[in-house]
């Protein structure tokens, strides 16, 4: 098959199928631990699946502008790198948000 897709060489180059050596080891942890396949792209569905959330709060999350996504061909809206950014956003540190509260009285 003859692609020119910018992201045909995404789907098949990046993920590399043995752990050692994963492009997106957050997205794969968390894919191994549900006992699904880390895949080149991914739906609307296929996301909210993995974030055990409704299909409704990831369509949110996209419309906000907290959960990146794309115009892709078909059904597909997510790539593995662009779950990889939102998980490596995600993190929060407890010690910043304690330092933000302010104690009530």
């Amino acid at each position: 098959m003859n692609d020119k897709s910018p992201f045909s060489s995404i789907a098949h180059s990046e993920i590399k199928s043995d752990e050692s050596s994963v492009s997106y080891p957050l997205l794969a942890a968390l894919l191994r631990d549900q006992g699904l396949p880390l895949k080149g792209k991914y739906t609307t569905k296929e996301v909210a699946d993995i974030f055990e959330v409704t299909a409704r709060a990831i369509q949110e999350r996209m419309h906000d502008g907290r959960l990146p996504y794309r115009d892709l061909p078909g059904r597909a809206r997510f790539l593995a790198a662009d779950l990889e950014e939102y998980l490596r956003g995600s993190r929060q540190d407890r010690r910043k948000d304690k330092a933000k509260r302010v104690p009530s009285r």
